[in-house]
């Protein structure tokens, strides 16, 4: 009797601003990477690299490394020093084990890890004018309430925007 393999092709799609009819070659994404995640590692980052190759003319990932701290603190009641040391490790991590299918990236793009934007010296005007936004316009304010539905907080609750 044959033995037969079966293997399935993991196939990846983007939603969010439509760029149909934007040239491939103006084409940009970026990919938020949340390490917990694992739509966003292996098999599956594979697909998205695939995808992103044929799709954009660039593609940045989004690492929110240490970010994850604030989840680190909660969950394994962490000082915050010791999360955020903890957190860019995994994100290290996250690199070396995935490093495979990032090499697979054949258009420009760089990982941009959390620390990047956090301790841009620009962050604190720029926070300010999310806050700003989020405050301010009902549009706004409406996409980051979905979102937050989305990703499990409880309607009502709108913190103010911080690192």
């Amino acid at each position: 009797m044959e033995n037969k393999i079966s293997t399935s092709k993991i196939k990846s799609n983007f939603r969010g601003i439509n760029q149909v009819n934007i040239k491939k070659e103006h084409r940009r994404a970026c990919l938020t990477v949340s390490l917990n995640q694992k739509n966003e590692q292996g098999q599956k980052l594979k697909a998205i690299i695939e995808k992103a190759n044929k799709s954009f003319a660039s593609f940045d990932i989004m690492l929110c490394d240490s970010l994850n701290r604030f989840n680190l603190v909660i969950e394994h009641g962490l000082t915050f020093d010791e999360a955020e040391i903890l957190a860019i490790k995994m994100g290290d991590e996250w690199i070396a084990n995935n490093e495979t299918f990032l090499e697979n990236l054949k258009i420009p793009g760089k990982i941009i890890r959390w620390n990047e934007w956090r301790l841009n010296p620009n962050f604190e005007l720029i926070l300010n004018q999310v806050n700003q936004l989020v405050q301010n316009d009902s549009a706004c304010k409406k996409i980051c309430e979905t979102i937050a539905l989305e990703y499990g907080v409880k309607p009502g609750y709108v913190p103010n925007v911080h690192s």
